[in-house]
């Protein structure tokens, strides 16, 4: 990861990584307090702790803990930590002093409370709701459903009345155990003594309250499960899966590299040996380079017969079509004029210098009208010879019945 200057220093720092912890923990412990006290929630509070989990290993990465063990070791201290906030900063929102009501969707419950919210001595308290239904509130039979969430799983009815002239119903209840409990209203469409029947009860959303246990107990109790759910394994496995990815990354980076460096040494070594072989060739018994048996018409560097192409400029060679005989040596058919090698009809360079040869195109080949026919008898009588492809004709014809071609017949002839 490249970093600007800036930050790319703070790793150098003394104390750079203790730092380093210390501020990831303060952005998250006010991250999580933000959470709970904006009371932010369903997607919001997701992407909260995704942030968490960035923001920690950039602080990490930034000053310096790079290494996995230490990210290991730095993050499961962070996360507990913040287990803890987290659970103190939830048990403060349960002894609130402004606990938000209790309703239904479908309008049948609103303004659903307890009161007074926490009580530790005398442990009485009044529930209230408004009801909105479709019947008369003097039909309906509502009660409050009280569930222990602390130590234990008990479960408590309370009938709620209605007061007079109004669609108000409250119920009250004395409790006897130290705990945190939870409420919620449930509007009974059949009969109570008869719990067991199936039903179309309507229910309410449940709230926390009341407290009966004192607030310090409560994060006491809290507190181990709060740092190892809520801090470990809520937060922290996300933050050792995110370390876990980067450190794969990194070994993946440098086996790429290391193959690459290998692939090289490779290539390098086939290089060495395929030149040393070459070497060994152009070597008499004596361990001696052997003269060059001809020049690269390409370049002009050194060639020898076993050579399928040049060594300096890779220029391929072309076999002889006739194998000479071994020994014999073809005569040169004239020479070159800038360097004085050896040089034959076929080629079009000098294979010594380069130099291009031109054709004599000023040398006219002899025009076939040209040609006498040597040693020939005299024509018959009345007949000639073409001029053309000499062959005997009559004297008569403008044409010669063997060639076609036209020709004038002398007055000699």
């Amino acid at each position: 990861m490249k970093l600007p200057p800036a930050l790319d220093k703070l790793h150098k720092m003394k104390f750079a990584m203790p730092i380093g912890v210390v501020v990831a923990l303060m952005v998250n412990i006010a991250i999580i307090a933000t959470v709970f006290f904006a009371q932010i929630g369903g997607i919001g509070s997701y992407v909260m702790l995704i942030a968490i989990v960035l923001l920690t290993f950039f602080f990490f990465y930034v000053f310096g803990i790079r290494q996995l063990k230490w990210m290991i070791v730095f993050g499961i201290v962070i996360f507990l930590i913040l287990g803890a906030f987290m659970t103190y900063f939830f048990v403060q929102t349960l002894y609130g002093e402004d606990p938000a009501s209790v309703w239904s969707d479908d309008g049948t419950f609103t303004n659903g409370s307890v009161a007074p919210l926490v009580d530790t001595s005398v442990k009485s308290f009044v529930f209230t709701v408004d009801y909105g239904g479709s019947q008369a509130a003097e039909n309906v039979s509502i009660q409050v459903v009280v569930c222990s969430r602390l130590y234990s799983d008990a479960t408590v009815f309370v009938p709620m009345q209605n007061l007079s002239d109004s669609n108000t119903f409250q119920g009250s209840v004395q409790l006897t155990d130290a705990e945190v409990h939870s409420y919620y209203f449930q509007l009974r469409n059949g009969d109570w003594d008869n719990l067991g029947a199936e039903t179309n009860d309507t229910y309410s959303y449940e709230n926390w309250g009341p407290m009966t246990q004192e607030k310090g107990s409560v994060i006491t109790a809290l507190l181990p499960t709060g740092m190892i759910l809520n801090g470990f394994c809520n937060i922290g496995m996300l933050f050792f899966i995110v370390v876990l990815l980067y450190w794969w990354m990194g070994k993946a980076k440098e086996q790429r590299k290391q193959w690459d460096e290998t692939k090289e040494d490779i290539e390098s070594e086939k290089e060495t040996v395929v030149w040393k072989a070459s070497d060994e060739k152009k070597k008499d018994s004596d361990g001696k380079k052997k003269e060059a048996d001809f020049s690269c018409t390409s370049c002009g560097a050194d060639v020898h017969d076993d050579d399928d192409k040049c060594p300096k400029c890779g220029e391929m060679f072309d076999d002889d079509e006739e194998d000479e005989e071994p020994g014999e040596q073809k005569e040169a058919d004239f020479t070159c004029t800038e360097c004085g090698a050896d040089a034959y009809d076929e080629d079009e360079k000098c294979r010594n210098c380069g130099e291009p040869f031109e054709d004599d195109e000023d040398e006219e080949k002899p025009s076939e009208f040209d040609i006498e026919p040597a040693d020939k008898e005299a024509p018959k009588e009345g007949y000639s010879f073409c001029p053309h492809c000499g062959k005997e004709i009559h004297a008569s014809h403008n044409f010669c019945p063997h060639c076609g071609k036209p020709f004038e017949i002398s007055d000699d002839d």
